[in-house]
């Protein structure tokens, strides 16, 4: 519970200001989200409230200077409606969507994750999500390799 209200403090702290840079808001939010979900680690973490399809989603070979668009369903297993309140992604090169409205049980929510492949290599992308039901973010991730053209 202790850390549910620092993760609020820190993300009502970067909230303020006068129009304050976006950047800046995201790495104080990613900051603060990272304190209960290790955005590094491959490993993703689940609950008993949203099953997600798949976890780990491979990309596959995505050439240099492209994106790719994949949508991704989780079922909210609880009995109780669930709203996802928030969703980061690990860098700005991936970004997610996802409803806003509140999701039944037995319901499906859809995220819809863009990667745009900015450097060569290997990548792994954790996105985290933190909804209704839960003070732990539960998450899914992309992977794949970037080539060369």
């Amino acid at each position: 519970m202790k850390r549910c209200w620092i993760l609020l403090s820190l993300l009502l702290a970067s909230c303020r200001g006068g129009g304050g840079d976006s950047r800046e808001l995201m790495t104080a939010n990613l900051a603060a989200l990272e304190t209960a979900v290790d955005m590094e680690s491959r490993r993703v973490d689940g609950d008993d409230v949203l099953a997600f399809d798949e976890t780990v989603i491979d990309l596959g070979e995505v050439p240099l200077g492209e994106s790719r668009t994949i949508r991704v369903e989780a079922e909210n297993v609880a009995r109780k409606p669930v709203v996802v309140l928030e969703a980061y992604t690990s860098c700005d090169c991936t970004k997610v969507s996802f409803g806003k409205k509140p999701v039944r049980s037995g319901e499906t929510i859809v995220f819809t994750v863009d990667f745009s492949a900015d450097l060569a290599g290997t990548f792994f992308k954790k996105i985290a999500v933190r909804h209704s039901l839960s003070d732990k973010p539960v998450s899914f991730a992309i992977e794949g390799t970037v080539i060369k053209k």
